[in-house]
């Protein structure tokens, strides 16, 4: 999955109709909820505030609100494009000042479509991923060697000098595996890590 790095706005112009186009990075609803607040109190002449957003790692939370438009031409069009990109985690709002021209459904549905792609062509994308964090218990022979593998491979966080090395780092879950047949090189079969949590965090 992924989602957007920063909020953008964009504005196109159909038969007199302006549509704002916001596009938010958000984690919960609060954000969500927040957002709108603030493009109300900014945007409170507007025509419609038309949205759609989804929430979680596996896009469990998915909502739009058409706002006053006709059913299904404003914020599930929004929604589809979302989810066409494979998004979560974002926002999308997209605020219309009516024109005096009626775009009918498909006119609508058009416009909608049309501000959200366009938008999403400017958005630089981040793209989540699952990190491991791990220690690694060794003996003073080895820590030279293991140090220069775990720098090298890893993101190293430190080293502490008990009775023995630890060493703490963290690795992306894709390559952990590839990390693990390194270690084992360079120590002989002797060590593997201990993982001690895992988090995603986007890229």
């Amino acid at each position: 999955m992924k989602s957007i790095k920063e909020s953008i706005k964009q504005t196109i112009e159909i038969k007199r109709s302006l549509f704002h186009t916001f596009l938010f990075p958000v984690n919960d609803l609060e954000t969500v909820q927040n957002h709108l607040n603030i493009l109300r109190n900014q945007y409170g002449d507007a025509s419609h505030h038309c949205t759609a957003y989804i929430l979680g790692d596996h896009q469990e939370i998915q909502k739009y609100d058409d706002d006053g438009e006709p059913s299904g031409t404003a914020g599930l069009p929004v929604l589809e494009v979302l989810k066409k990109h494979e998004l979560t985690n974002v926002l999308c709002v997209v605020i219309r000042y009516y024109g005096g021209i009626k775009l009918g459904a498909g006119g609508l549905v058009r416009a909608y479509t049309k501000g959200v792609s366009d938008a999403l062509k400017t958005t630089v994308f981040t793209y989540l991923e699952t990190v491991v964090h791990f220690e690694i218990h060794a003996t003073f022979n080895l820590g030279g060697k293991l140090e220069t593998l775990i720098r090298e491979e890893t993101e190293f966080i430190e080293a502490l000098y008990l009775d023995h090395i630890v060493f703490k780092a963290e690795i992306k879950s894709s390559d952990y595996n590839a990390f693990c047949i390194k270690l084992s090189d360079v120590s002989h079969g002797q060590l593997k890590p201990e993982i001690t949590y895992e988090y995603k965090r986007y890229v």
